[in-house]
């Protein structure tokens, strides 16, 4: 019986000494942080578990955390599935998907967010801090003082020294000095805590707008969330300072006023009429490496940016842009991507618009790799390489027609060529012009058939304005500033031909000499012509296809033609001290000219085993040679599907 009273006496003196009733009607009452608790409470923050139980002493996990902040900040919903273990039918989806939606928690590299791992007070402390920049609390920290600071992993340092010097965090004291316990598991009673003393802070002090808002000089840091650009409330005078403030790379961009430019995965959209076309530049931008087309709102793959450029992917060539030629489009706001399929036993080629979200007519590129499948889509940044729809790369395959030279000859005879324009293109200007097309690659040495490709997309199949007033069959001049006024003028078409195979193909773009020599092939904007010849990306995988889809049709002679196979060169050396392109399969012979381009394309016709190795025998880029030699020690075979 003592010892029954000695206990009644002992509650007695706790209930006096904090004032609290000993009968409390739940499980909060006379716990060290009941204040921030029940604040939470009748907030609905944090929800009990039945009449009067709140369980302050529990763990709470990573997924209760996300909710608790997201109820507290009043965070818009965002649906959908946001992390891979995160299902849309628990109970705490919406609050784990909106708290990421702002960038305020994220989940691993393997896409998971962990939902029912416990949180530690260090995580803890990291997804406020990222609460105080999204409601727009300065960047502020101060020497951590706790004895436990290097038990504080590194990449959490800075939240919890914001935490410590906006009083959100105070940390244990224990015979006179203090600690933070980063590892340790955080209760719910400290979750409330961390919560309520930021609910409790004075309002962040609004930044200073730029002196002329209408100019678009500050930055932002948005966040992505159900299809929408959601900017939070705080202005950056730099780039570096908002890109600093990003707390979810996947899903958060930098705005310049209303304009993205930096994200972490997208595609880089030629923005049209800003200009005509959008050049690429080295790192330098000092020198141009290649130019696309604004007006077919080219596609580039986005690798980077910072305040003054971008960098992009365009076919195999890395390089450069300006912010004002492009538009940036996150991965998660794509609608649409220009994709490959199978069709018939051929590889079909469906251009997506970005900006204005629509596809053009698809066009045969060439026949199919047997690594894909109808019924699939596949698509390829350059051409050659391809990846699933999940973005994994299934296999390597080069159009034929679009990488063999332009110094090779067609099987078919002008009388061929002629039936297939009349039957194809009746009513244009291309009708009898075999002749001169055969004429032509017998004087010069270019196909006739490859022209006649060209000339087919270029005139609309001999029925453009271009062709019929001017005579022009291949768009020579006709730039992208003022197409019809700049384009040359011919007395006839055997005259735009001629023209064409020898001061265009053969001066200009074939000859290693020459101001665009990039290899004889009609190519992409990495190798051949197409580097510089068009600003349409596609153009000369369109011309190859153009190839293709004549041969067909017309038997299969050219592409059962067994003579050719196509390469390009390798060893990042040759960029540096250039590769000897010899008349002879010896060091000793004369050199023709130097390659100084790693992927310059190359049509192999044979090859010779000498003692210092193998020699491939190629048609030669040189208007004085037809044949050449190339060590095997510097040329690559590449996959085509024949």
């Amino acid at each position: 019986m003592k010892r029954k009273i000695a206990i009644i006496v002992t509650l007695f003196t706790l209930a006096f000494s904090y004032s609290i009733p000993v009968f409390a009607n739940d499980d909060i009452t006379g716990i060290t942080l009941e204040k921030e608790m029940r604040a939470m409470v009748d907030k609905g923050v944090i929800k009990g578990y039945g009449e009067g139980v709140y369980e302050p002493g529990d763990n709470v996990t990573r997924g209760e955390f996300a909710t608790f902040i997201s109820r507290a900040l009043e965070l818009p919903v965002v649906t959908g599935n946001t992390f891979k273990d995160v299902v849309p039918s628990s109970a705490l989806a919406d609050g784990i998907n909106s708290a990421s939606g702002v960038g305020i928690v994220s989940g691993y590299l393997d896409g998971k967010f962990k939902p029912e791992e416990n949180v530690t007070r260090e995580q803890m402390a990291a997804m406020i801090y990222r609460a105080l920049l999204y409601k727009g609390y300065e960047d502020l920290s101060m020497d951590l003082t706790f004895e436990d600071n290097d038990r504080i992993n590194q990449s959490f340092k800075q939240a919890v020294s914001m935490n410590v010097y906006y009083k959100v965090i105070n940390g244990y004291v224990t015979d006179g000095k203090s600690y933070f316990r980063p590892k340790e598991k955080a209760k719910r009673d400290q979750a409330a805590a961390f919560i309520y003393r930021m609910l409790e802070l004075n309002p962040p002090e609004k930044p200073e707008e730029p002196s002329d808002p209408d100019t678009n000089t500050y930055f932002k840091v948005a966040s992505i969330s159900n299809g929408e650009i959601i900017p939070i409330n705080r202005n950056y005078d730099t780039f570096e300072k908002a890109e600093s403030s990003i707390t979810n790379p996947n899903n958060q961009v930098v705005l310049l006023g209303d304009k993205v430019v930096k994200m972490s995965s997208g595609v880089v959209v030629g923005s049209y009429p800003a200009s005509s076309y959008t050049v690429v530049y080295n790192e330098s931008m000092n020198k141009q490496l290649t130019y696309v087309s604004n007006a077919f709102q080219s596609e580039m793959k986005y690798l980077g940016s910072d305040s003054e450029k971008i960098k992009v992917q365009v076919a195999d060539t890395v390089g450069y842009v300006k912010h004002e030629n492009v538009t940036l489009i996150p991965e998660a706001l794509t609608t649409g991507r220009s994709y490959y399929y199978v069709e018939d036993g051929n590889l079909i080629h469906t251009i997506y618009y970005p900006t204005t979200k629509i596809y053009k007519s698809p066009y045969a590129v060439g026949k199919a790799p047997a690594f894909m499948s109808t019924g699939q889509k596949y698509y390829s940044w350059n051409g050659h390489t391809y990846t699933n729809e999940s973005g994994k790369v299934v296999g390597e395959s080069y159009p034929y027609f679009n990488r063999i030279s332009v110094r090779t000859k067609t099987s078919y005879t002008a009388e061929e060529l002629n039936q297939y324009i009349l039957k194809k293109a009746p009513n244009g200007v291309l009708v009898g012009l075999g002749k001169a097309f055969k004429d032509a690659e017998e004087q010069y040495g270019v196909n006739a058939l490859l022209m006649l490709s060209h000339a087919m997309l270029e005139t609309g199949k001999g029925d453009s304005r271009i062709a019929r007033e001017k005579k022009n069959l291949f768009g020579i001049n006709a730039t992208d500033t003022n197409t019809f006024e700049n384009a040359m003028t011919f007395d006839s078409f055997e005259d735009s031909i001629n023209y064409y195979a020898k001061e265009v193909i053969l001066k200009k773009y074939v000859d290693p000499f020459g101001p665009y020599g990039n290899g004889g092939v009609f190519g992409n904007k990495s190798a051949g012509m197409n580097i510089n010849y068009a600003s349409d990306i596609n153009w000369g995988q369109k011309v190859g296809g153009g190839f293709y889809t004549m041969d067909k049709e017309l038997g299969g002679k050219d592409m059962l033609n067994k003579a050719y196979r196509i390469g390009e060169t390798i060893n990042p050396e040759i960029e540096r001290v250039g590769l000897n392109v010899r008349s002879q399969p010896s060091i000793t012979s004369d050199v023709q000219f130097e390659i100084f381009k790693v992927g310059y394309p190359l049509t192999i016709i044979g090859e010779v085993q000498k003692s210092d190795g193998l020699w491939y025998k190629v048609i030669s880029d040189s208007l004085d040679h037809k044949e050449a030699y190339i060590h095997g020690a510097y040329v690559k075979l590449l996959n085509v599907a024949k």
